[in-house]
């Protein structure tokens, strides 16, 4: 397998995850408005409100990865230019990150979302589970 197969293999399956948590999270809240309409008023129980609040912060989490990972990626593309036209640098074929640390927080934005979405879906089977009737 050569490393251009392999990058769009990793964006392929890095966006299928991005998809389907989208989706998870957006099911989820649909279902936790079914169950709180009970009567004309907005309830929710306990267990509930968590499964709405790892949905959303799960979404959130998504919105604040896209935007860092923009602003990372804008900067070092920004350095890698201004490296080129300086003539410091002659190709960009050998880009490096200064330090491991932006990469690190994107990857951890990324496994953090899919894991909060999976856990407001687990709150929310467990009610319909055990409190529903």
């Amino acid at each position: 397998m050569d490393f251009k197969t392999l990058l769009e293999l990793k964006g392929y399956h890095s966006e299928k995850l991005g998809d389907l948590s989208r989706k998870l999270n957006y099911s989820g809240i649909a279902v936790i408005w079914i169950f709180s309409k009970t009567t004309d008023k907005f309830m929710l129980s306990g267990l509930l409100w968590w499964a709405l609040f790892f949905c959303v912060m799960s979404l959130l989490t998504e919105m604040l990865q896209y935007g860092y990972s923009y602003i990372i990626y804008d900067r070092f593309y920004m350095r890698v230019e201004r490296e080129i036209d300086n003539g410091t640098k002659t190709t960009d074929t050998d880009l490096r990150w200064d330090s491991p640390w932006p990469l690190r927080i994107m990857h951890l934005l990324f496994y953090a979302k899919p894991i909060l979405a999976v856990l407001g879906f687990l709150l929310l089977i467990s009610y319909i589970i055990f409190f529903s009737k």
